[in-house]
C-alpha cells in the first residue's frame, strides 16, 4: 500500500486538524455531540 506525505499542516489543535496531502486540503473536526446512528439519510447513509 502506498501512502502520501503531509505537505502542509494548516491547523493542529484539539478541535481541528487541517492538512494538505497531494494538493487536497483535508480537515478533521472534533464533534463533541452524540450522533443518532439509527437514522437513514437519503438511502446513502444507513444504520
Amino acid at each position: 500500500m502506498k501512502f502520501s506525505k503531509i505537505q502542509t499542516v494548516f491547523v493542529d489543535n484539539k478541535d481541528e486538524y487541517t492538512i494538505l496531502v497531494n494538493g487536497v486540503k483535508i480537515t478533521f473536526l472534533y464533534y463533541p455531540f452524540e450522533i443518532n446512528k439509527e437514522e437513514n439519510i437519503d438511502d446513502i447513509i444507513k444504520s
